[in-house]
């Protein structure tokens, strides 16, 4: 999934799709630990500046 794919989804997809990456990254020495919110803003932040990039991968950079 891409960042734009993000902006393009519905608010029951970007929930789905929030889960999905709080999942994924649970085991991540970094992201794994932050909170919902702290997430959701990471990736707010993350779609924003990174747009063509897949939305885990620009989560780490």
């Amino acid at each position: 999934m891409t960042c734009k794919d993000h902006n393009a989804a519905s608010h029951q997809g970007v929930v789905k799709i929030g889960s999905t990456v709080r999942e994924a990254l649970k085991n991540d020495p970094k992201l794994g630990k932050l909170s919902q919110a702290n997430l959701l803003m990471a990736i707010n932040n993350a779609r924003e500046a990174h747009k063509d990039a897949k939305l885990i991968d620009a989560l780490h950079m």
